[in-house]
């Protein structure tokens, strides 16, 4: 059984991570060891919902509890840190995106990576949805002609249900636009067309 632990129990962990181990825990492949939020009410509702899941007060307790798999949904400022010290740990990590703000943090997260034994990944889930693996085949195929331009158009009335004002504030959430969907799109680009 695959003991996972989670760093932020914010709104991303409640709409997406909540339903998914929950779905994990019922089929026996998983449990929620425990998870780690600055608002230690958000961390114990997270775990209300688990049995074997505490809530904890720091990053190291939580790399303490004997996990395979750290997910990491803390404010984008925290996840080189948090990433690091899973990986130098040897624990799985999976991150969710931006991967980083920075240059600098996205390079010594990849160093912790490739010197860890465990997986490291980013959480660039359009990759598994039906449509843009279409686009992907198609593009393959040349099924749509010389590829000559790429629209692609996000966005629609801001209703994200944020449980703080760090969503907007550059210095711990990132901030923008770009850093926040425009990953998905640059990232669905490079996938779809290579390196550029």
């Amino acid at each position: 059984m695959i003991r996972i632990g989670i760093s932020g129990c914010g709104t991303v962990a409640q709409l997406y991570y909540r339903p998914a181990l929950h779905a994990l825990c019922a089929s026996g492949e998983a449990t929620l060891a425990g998870a780690l939020d600055p608002d230690r009410a958000a961390a114990k509702r997270l775990c209300d919902a688990f049995p074997d899941a505490r809530p904890v007060g720091s990053l190291d307790n939580l790399l303490a509890l004997d996990l395979d798999l750290v997910i990491v949904a803390s404010p984008p400022a925290r996840h080189a840190e948090q990433a690091c010290a899973a990986a130098a740990a040897g624990i799985a990590v999976l991150c969710e995106k931006p991967m980083a703000l920075t240059v600098a943090d996205a390079d010594r997260m990849v160093a912790a990576a490739r010197s860890s034994s465990a997986p490291f990944a980013v959480a660039m889930v359009r990759r598994f949805l039906p449509q843009p693996r279409t686009i992907r085949d198609m593009i393959a195929r040349g099924a749509l002609g010389k590829l000559q331009r790429i629209d692609i158009f996000e966005g629609g009335p801001f209703n994200w249900p944020i449980t703080s004002p760090a969503y907007f504030d550059p210095q711990r959430g990132g901030g923008g636009v770009l850093e926040d969907v425009g990953v998905h799109v640059l990232d669905l680009l490079r996938w779809w067309l290579g390196e550029p």
